[in-house]
């Protein structure tokens, strides 16, 4: 029986579009800048968007918390009507929990989100978390969408580091191996062994053939665009060294 993961990166982001009248107003109000909305663009983006994940027939939708990630995912919600379940595992690359409203502050605006889902990883430390710890968790989510979701098709919708979750599932000896992932790109995935190893069916890097419109602040993006990247590939091959020995032990 296959299971399949179609992983959706968010539309256009607000903070890019504006960047000096969102840090203006962040400022004015003294609220955090770190998690702001999709622009008008983004919108758009994301209901064409769900249009075409829609055709993969998904079964469940998992969501990163930060709010530009549930925005994207809204639609297909509204569109299939599924409930969104957020998920830490999905969160943003060096993410920090005490910077994200709680679900409950969330059922407000998305209703469609669930109060009683039992995430596969609820980050609860105070800080941004390490590179290391991103990328094990990247591996975590391999791991258990097999387990959890045998047999289903699960959209997954975060952020252009989660291409580092492209790289997990394909064990790829490098982050620039698993390419770059386009706003509102879609990566389809499919295993017929219960998560040994998988295919990519389709890639991520463009939005060309369902989204009409781009803008040049959010672009398609790898951790080849990363002025870490040196260290950030060299920690990926120590934590995928990590997991290999595990695996054979």
């Amino acid at each position: 029986m296959s299971t399949r993961v179609v992983l959706v990166r968010h539309g256009d982001r607000y903070d890019y579009a504006n960047i000096d009248a969102w840090r203006a107003r962040c400022a004015q109000h003294g609220i955090s800048p770190v998690d702001p909305p999709l622009s008008s663009l983004g919108h758009q983006q994301a209901r064409q968007t769900a249009s075409a994940v829609k055709e993969f027939a998904p079964d469940i939708i998992l969501c990163s918390p930060y709010l530009r990630v549930l925005q994207t995912a809204q639609p297909l919600a509204h569109l299939l009507g599924l409930t969104i379940h957020v998920d830490d595992a999905l969160a943003e690359f060096r993410h920090n929990p005490a910077m994200m409203p709680g679900i409950a502050s969330r059922l407000a605006v998305f209703p469609e989100v669930s109060d009683t889902y039992d995430p596969i990883l609820k980050l609860t430390e105070d800080g941004a978390e390490s590179e290391e710890s991103y990328f094990q968790r990247m591996f975590l989510l391999a791991k258990e969408i097999p387990i959890r979701y045998h047999g289903k098709t699960v959209a997954l919708f975060s952020h252009a580091a989660s291409v580092a979750l492209v790289a997990a599932l394909l064990r790829s000896t490098t982050l620039s191996g698993a390419g770059t992932f386009a706003p509102c790109g879609i990566f389809s995935l499919v295993t017929h062994d219960a998560g040994r190893t998988w295919k990519v069916e389709s890639r991520g890097d463009s939005n060309e053939p369902y989204v009409t419109h781009n803008a040049p602040t959010t672009y398609a993006w790898g951790f080849q665009h990363s002025r870490l990247a040196t260290t950030l590939e060299a920690i990926w091959t120590s934590v995928l060294n990590r997991v290999a020995a595990f695996d054979e032990s």
